[in-house]
């Protein structure tokens, strides 16, 4: 038997056939309605070449029977399927073998990470003469802002990260400074959000207990003991930088900020900076919503916390669509579930073969719940695989921060829509070593998830979406194959997915 690839597929769902070659094994699947002939062998398929019985039209491919062109009403939830077939290798690759630069809760050996961050937060708001500070921006608008937790607190940074680490991480204050008045004008500072001079100056005179953040008593504070925002009345600031990235001496590439007289004596910063523009004093409206768009803080502590990458593009929110706080952030959006995963807040099951019976998904707003699906053809350590879950906007609750939630949730109406979310994953292809994201768009899901060319190129894969991006009921064509980075069937497919709702189904 010839080590390729050969399959075909023919389903009067699809009404289409393909076929394509590559490497390690034969496969061949036909199907006509739901009568399906599987065969496959050869190097690395697993055992010799075996064939099935055509099952009797009607009785779906795998365990349990299936009306043709009907849509999953019921079935076994996620979570709870039985994933002991697959090596535990393979899977504990993906859970923890390559976070690339995100921190994670847990080190490649499943340990945990003594660098993951602590969830404190400084906050320092600051004023120049030729930017006053916004008199509505007190102490307490800050902390009911970013630190407030608990039922009818209303929408807060913390709940947003409460909500998405499903319990797991809480932000708390380290610290909320009085004002710090600068003699200079901001335009003394070269860009002054890289410039290493301004955070010392800042720092100087914040009155924050350093000495209670400072865990080891080092006098050096860590990414892990704390994150620094500082809070600037200019109407614009969103940005996030490290000391290496200011521009006073780039060929030094500051690994942190040494020696800074503090009120509370001399220590040492590594923390990168969040700088965040409040309303200016002078903005009629300074008093409404001083801190303009509260998503961009989660966006921006998302890098300072975790080094979550942007994943927006110069003509569009890139790879994740308009589903990621990290691609798009003027409006609530949960993180992606891939960031979630190596964070370290969820480790779902790992399907490597079809069940061939419907499954549910409950909302990932609300659940732990998601699924890993990797090729039949993949070996550890695995570098390409799908992660699945159910987006349902309405299942955003806050956790009871609001007395009435909206119909939209409150975390996730930023979305174009509810539905099921498939995710393309590439380990490290990213810019940086960051992982490449896809969003599957339900659009035109058959295709190359990365294209042929980069994703800045003219044929970049999926990037952009939108409405119509996750998948629902389709009586039409209700069976979706996924595509793999070299455009080829990854042997994977699903169908009869369900409309929007929780929980969704699925048969896979």
């Amino acid at each position: 038997m010839s080590n390729t690839v050969e399959w075909s597929l023919e389903m009067s769902e699809v009404g289409a056939r393909r076929t394509t070659r590559g490497p390690r094994c034969s496969v061949r699947i036909v199907a006509s309605g739901l009568a399906a002939v599987l065969a496959w062998g050869g190097v690395g398929c697993g055992g010799p070449e075996q064939e099935s019985a055509p099952r009797q039209e009607g009785a779906g491919i795998g365990q349990t029977a299936q009306a043709e062109s009907s849509t999953c009403t019921q079935g076994d939830d996620v979570r709870y399927l039985d994933d002991s077939a697959v090596p535990a290798a393979l899977k504990n690759n993906i859970y923890y073998g390559s976070p690339g630069p995100i921190i994670s809760r847990y080190r490649t050996d499943g340990t945990l990470n003594p660098n993951y961050p602590s969830g404190k937060v400084v906050v320092i708001p600051f004023e120049t003469p030729d930017l006053p500070r916004n008199p509505a921006v007190t102490k307490t608008r800050i902390y009911d802002t970013f630190f407030a937790t608990g039922q009818l607190t209303g929408i807060t940074v913390a709940q947003y990260f409460l909500e998405n680490s499903w319990g797991s991480f809480l932000v708390t204050s380290g610290g909320i400074s009085d004002w710090v008045s600068l003699s200079k004008n901001i335009s003394a500072y070269t860009g002054f959000e890289g410039d290493a001079a301004l955070p010392r100056d800042v720092l100087r005179y914040a009155n924050i207990n350093w000495a209670s953040l400072d865990t080891n008593g080092d006098h050096i504070i860590t990414p892990a003991e704390a994150q620094l925002v500082f809070l600037v009345s200019n109407g614009y600031s969103a940005a996030t930088r490290g000391f290496k990235d200011y521009g006073v001496n780039p060929a030094a590439n500051l690994s942190m900020l040494s020696n800074v007289l503090t009120p509370g004596g001399t220590y040492s910063f590594k923390p990168k900076v969040v700088y965040f523009g409040t309303k200016t004093a002078a903005d009629p409206t300074y008093n409404t919503n001083p801190f303009r768009y509260e998503p961009a803080i989660a966006h921006e502590l998302g890098h300072a916390f975790f080094n979550l990458v942007d994943r927006y593009l110069s003509n569009g929110p890139g790879g994740v669509g308009s589903y990621d706080i990290m691609s798009y952030s003027e409006s609530w959006r949960h993180m992606n579930i891939h960031d979630k995963l190596k964070i370290g807040w969820i480790r779902p099951k790992v399907l490597q073969s079809h069940l061939g019976r419907c499954v549910a998904f409950p909302a990932s707003e609300s659940t732990r719940a998601a699924l890993i699906l990797v090729s039949p053809l993949s070996t550890s350590p695995q570098d390409e695989y799908w992660i699945i879950e159910n987006r349902n906007r309405p299942s955003s609750g806050c956790n009871g921060c609001m007395l009435f939630t909206p119909p939209n949730g409150v975390f996730d109406p930023g979305i174009p829509e509810s539905g099921m979310a498939v995710w393309w994953v590439k380990t490290g292809a990213y810019f940086n070593g960051h992982d490449d994201v896809r969003l599957v768009d339900a659009n035109d899901p058959e295709r190359d998830p990365n294209g042929t060319t980069p994703i800045t190129g003219l044929d970049p894969g999926f990037i952009n979406q939108g409405a119509g991006a996750l998948f629902r009921e389709d009586t039409v064509d209700p069976t979706k194959v996924l595509m793999d980075s070299n455009g080829s069937w990854s042997l994977l497919y699903f169908r009869y997915a369900s409309n929007p709702g929780s929980p969704v189904y699925a048969e896979l």
